[in-house]
């Protein structure tokens, strides 16, 4: 299977697909009939879970601040989000992205605090952001683009930046999730699944 950070399977009556957005992708599964089984999440318990959860969280936004520093802003490509929009800020206004990055989850964050998650969501939230934030800034100057082709920027960025994303969202999930309007749709750190098998 594909891994992919916004991987998710859908269920119907006959069989299961796996869609990947970042690749366009659907794949059917083999053999695969019934309702969707979320995959358990292997991950210690107590301090050493915790600590893994945040080792996750630090490998990720270090993998996106290296996909948006090597493939992204080098060659005039914008990724989704904040950080695209921090990229065309870039571009536009010569800001430093990982500042932009900061300045616009600002808001995010107080919206997520206040409805989504509680204080373990804007911790875990904060850190990833300030890291990621601080990365961008502080890699900037020391990583050269290893290629111009506008083909394989946008593969290989995609991929480091999907795999960056599914690891900082890998941590134990505070609540499951759904796709909304079909309850047997799952993706993301909430659904206690991992991006790869």
């Amino acid at each position: 299977m594909p891994a992919f950070a916004d991987t998710f399977r859908i269920s119907s009556s006959a069989s299961h697909w796996l869609i990947s957005s970042s690749s366009l992708l659907a794949v059917r599964l083999p053999g695969a009939s019934g309702a969707v089984d979320e995959l358990p999440v292997v991950a210690p318990k107590g301090r050493w879970g915790v600590a893994f959860d945040y080792a996750q969280i630090v490998a990720g936004s270090l993998l996106v601040a290296a996909g948006t520093n090597l493939f992204f802003v080098p060659n005039n490509v914008v990724s989704g989000g904040v950080t695209g929009l921090s990229i065309i800020a870039h571009h536009l206004f010569k800001t430093p992205v990982g500042m932009v990055v900061l300045v616009l989850n600002l808001p995010l964050l107080w919206l997520g605090w206040r409805f989504a998650g509680g204080i373990r969501f804007f911790v875990r939230t904060v850190v990833s952001v300030m890291i990621l934030s601080i990365a961008i800034d502080l890699t900037a100057p020391f990583l050269v683009p290893p290629t111009h082709d506008r083909l394989l920027v946008i593969c290989y960025g995609g991929l480091i930046d999907g795999r960056g994303s599914c690891f900082g969202g890998e941590g134990r999930p505070a609540a499951p999730t759904s796709l909304p309007g079909s309850p047997t749709a799952t993706w993301g750190s909430g659904s206690g699944r991992r991006c790869s098998p």
